[in-house]
């Protein structure tokens, strides 16, 4: 059996990046450490994204730890540990989003709802601009897309995106204030008001 040389008070002590070095070289108490941390956090973060589904917000906070531990070495130590896990996070609910069942759902619902309250020329512009946006915010960095879907997705306040990124409450709105001017410059020309 290997011991380690860390005692878990030391584990406790150490920077987020610094327990992914040791989750990286295959240290369980490091592991331990940072699912502590963060475990509790991403199941309410989950849990608020999927409706309240208790099961289905479990299995994903076990898979997003289980990813945690399968790509701690790709883990770079120079960026915020926080932004890497809830981004890797909101990826997950993408591509479970993305699931077919779930999108036809979702668009069939969407579909009836814009029918019954605007014209069609008008759901098809309002379509083609979430569809722009969308694109457009792939195009940000990982930090900004994470912003976004947190505040705006998520409906998380700012001092909660504060707390969870390990940011200012004031740097959290001046980086939403900025993305938001910049996303609606490059979406201005698609407009309703300058056709």
């Amino acid at each position: 059996m290997i011991f380690s040389i860390f005692s878990n008070k030391d584990f406790k002590a150490l920077s987020d990046e610094k327990l992914m070095l040791h989750i990286a070289d295959g240290n369980s108490e490091a592991f331990t450490e940072i699912y502590n941390r963060y475990s509790h956090k991403l199941l309410r973060y989950f849990y608020r994204l999927f409706n309240n589904n208790q099961s289905k917000a479990e299995d994903f906070t076990q898979d997003l730890f289980l990813k945690v531990m399968q790509t701690a070495h790709r883990f770079n130590v120079d960026k915020k540990f926080s932004a890497w896990l809830y981004t890797m996070a909101n990826n997950m609910c993408r591509n479970e989003w993305r699931n077919q069942s779930n999108r036809n759902t979702i668009l069939n619902k969407l579909e009836f709802e814009i029918v019954e309250h605007q014209k069609f020329h008008q759901k098809i512009d309002e379509k083609w601009l979430l569809q722009k946006l969308e694109t457009e915010i792939q195009l940000l960095p990982e930090l900004d897309q994470t912003l976004i879907a947190m505040r705006y997705q998520q409906e998380l306040s700012i001092a909660e995106i504060a707390a969870i990124i390990d940011i200012p409450e004031g740097t959290v709105k001046s980086k939403l204030f900025y993305l938001m001017k910049k996303l609606s410059l490059k979406l201005k020309v698609y407009s309703p008001h300058f056709q």
